[in-house]
């Protein structure tokens, strides 16, 4: 270290401020923590559909563990079968939904239907609610609070959330007949 009154440099001083300013000059202290701002009209296909897959897909479509499957819980019941076939990796249901099933095409309820129940759906799974802890059960990560901000603002969107707001969405992800 530099005596009191010295105008040297204490050693190891020039790669401590080459360090300080690259960290400055990248907005390093200054955006840590940061989240990028919330789309102001998210769509399934752009913004929500990618956090469903980091978050849901485990169990909620691609293959999950829990679909078409009556799941155990914890208190020795079973999952109720509609809301264990909630396929998060698509925006419209797809199979035999109607009235009527079909164990040759079962139905597979996507994002949109519940993105439309508003009291059981994706806006009440989400979040805590109660006693009720949010989805995805550990040990997935919870959605982060930029994550909800994203879902809850898709989720505002009325009468319907878009699927995209592309002019050319991908068709496997958004059926022309989704309505965009």
């Amino acid at each position: 270290m530099a005596k009191p009154g010295s105008s040297k440099a204490p050693a190891g001083t020039p790669w401590r401020l080459f360090v300080l300013g690259a960290a400055l000059a990248s907005g390093g202290p200054l955006v840590a923590g940061c989240e990028p701002a919330t789309p102001a009209s998210p769509s399934y296909e752009a913004d929500v559909r990618p956090i469903f897959m980091s978050h849901c897909i485990r169990c909620h479509g691609a293959g999950g563990n829990l679909n078409n499957a009556l799941a155990p819980v914890p208190d020795g019941g079973m999952l109720n079968p509609v809301v264990s076939d909630v396929w998060l990796d698509q925006y419209v249901d797809t199979g035999a939904c109607g009235a009527t099933s079909d164990p040759n095409n079962p139905c597979h309820f996507g994002a949109l239907t519940w993105a439309q129940n508003t009291t059981d759906g994706i806006e009440f799974a989400i979040h805590v609610t109660g006693n009720i802890e949010a989805m995805p059960p550990p040990p997935a990560p919870r959605l982060n609070d930029w994550e909800l901000k994203v879902v809850d603002a898709w989720l505002a969107e009325k009468p319907v959330p878009a699927c995209s707001n592309s002019a050319n969405p991908d068709p496997t992800i958004c059926p022309p007949d989704a309505g965009q």
